[in-house]
């Protein structure tokens, strides 16, 4: 099957990108449309030249390869207004207002690299497959309003020693998440914020960072077993020993959530404890059945029900949905731009990609639950290409635009998805 090519841009999408027009320069604007709409129809790894080349040399706006290069290391434009404007129209489509839950999950992730020059390249520990891999470590959230979901930001995490040789200053990753993502971060006045994280980032300086926010927002996230609760008489004791010895199992109850559409059982105990060095939290314990192993989760909002707490914990797969499904469908991880900052651009737009193709959907009957129909999403823009792209040969050979539906049609026959 041939691969589609951009001939002009869709109505539907130009309609949307407009809302984007004042972050940019004309040209700049200009080549921003051009690169969004070639991420939405590119079948190829998505990094500059294979964009490039899908864009129809008859485009009249189409500029040269080195153009686009540029577009992303030094043109005049902002990745973090792009971002809360991105948000902005986010929220705004889908209702997220005062008294609503708003989550912001944060997390981290890996891209495998070969070469050096690629900023922040180096040897990370990989838990997923026990190993040092040579890669980019990157910090990314999404942020979430009932089932839908989008990416916020993505932003390179440098390892300590290897700050001086990229030039820049030391942060830990959960530094990266609160100053760069959660913080900067308008949401609507009066919205029910949430910060859901592993284990990892639910420590002292970040949960402080969060509650001691201008709108002070709670965190819910996993915590480790080893993690010390402070009694009334001032002795200390980890998690897994505290809930071995405060409770049987006669005192776990069963629970059901529904999560993503399916219905999820637990046992669960929960107690209010003070944990050392971040305050009072409410502990969860919950195991799959009454014999095995319990996990722990915490929540800085003592009010919430276990149940709760682990209903609004469970979203946080969606930020490794996002992961996977960004990276297979819209080239997340694909970039070929070395700096710091034109490839955080680089995750910039194909997080307005992403948003793009979600809002296009909102009003179609079907519930765009989770991020399966990711692929559906990109067929519906294609069509509008491969339907663009056929008015164009008519228009060329002097012939009357058929009309939209025997367009689908003949690109039903020719094997396309429509």
């Amino acid at each position: 099957m041939a691969e589609p090519k951009v001939t002009r841009i869709p109505v539907k999408l130009e309609n949307m990108l407009r809302a984007f027009s004042d972050m940019f320069t004309t040209p700049g604007y200009n080549n921003f449309v051009y690169i969004v709409a070639a991420i939405t129809t590119c079948m190829l790894p998505k990094n500059t030249q294979n964009l490039h080349e899908t864009i129809a040399n008859t485009c009249k706006n189409k500029k040269d390869y080195q153009t686009y290069r540029y577009f992303f290391e030094k043109a005049k434009w902002n990745e973090n207004e792009v971002a809360q404007k991105k948000a902005d129209i986010f929220f705004k489509a889908i209702g997220a207002k005062k008294g609503k839950r708003i989550l912001i999950i944060v997390d981290d992730t890996f891209k495998k690299k070969k070469g050096e020059n690629t900023f922040g390249v180096g040897w990370f520990w990989d838990h997923s497959v026990g190993k040092h891999i040579w890669a980019n470590n990157i910090v990314t959230s999404i942020i979430q309003h009932k089932e839908y979901f989008i990416f916020h930001k993505a932003m390179m995490y440098v390892k300590e020693e290897d700050t001086e040789k990229w030039g820049v200053e030391f942060k830990k990753k959960h530094e990266i998440a609160y100053e760069e993502m959660v913080k900067p971060l308008k949401v609507p006045k009066g919205a029910n914020v949430y910060v859901v994280c592993d284990a990892a980032y639910f420590n002292k300086e970040f949960i402080s960072n969060c509650r001691n926010s201008p709108d002070s927002y709670h965190v819910i996230g996993r915590v480790k077993y080893d993690l010390l609760i402070t009694r009334d008489d001032d002795s200390n004791i980890n998690v897994k020993d505290y809930f071995t010895e405060e409770f049987k199992k006669e005192n776990y109850k069963k629970i059901t959530i529904t999560v993503r559409g399916k219905k999820k059982t637990y046992w669960i105990v929960e107690s209010i404890v003070n944990l050392k060095s971040i305050g009072k939290c409410k502990i969860v314990a919950s195991k799959n059945d009454l014999e095995g192993d319990a996990k722990y989760y915490g929540s800085t909002n003592t009010i919430l029900s276990g149940r709760v707490i682990l209903s609004i914990y469970e979203n946080r797969w969606n930020i490794e949905t996002a992961h996977r499904e960004g990276n297979q469908k819209l080239g997340f991880k694909e970039y070929q731009v070395q700096s710091k900052e034109s490839i955080e651009r680089f995750f910039q737009v194909i997080f307005v990609v992403w948003t793009i193709l979600l809002l296009l959907e909102l009003d179609k009957d079907e519930a765009l639950e989770g991020m399966k129909l990711l692929s559906e999403m990109l067929d519906s823009m294609k069509t509008m290409h491969l339907i663009e792209l056929f008015c164009t040969i008519c228009e060329h050979l002097g012939m009357v635009r058929p009309p939209s539906g025997e367009l689908i049609q003949c690109l039903q026959k020719m094997g396309y998805a429509v």
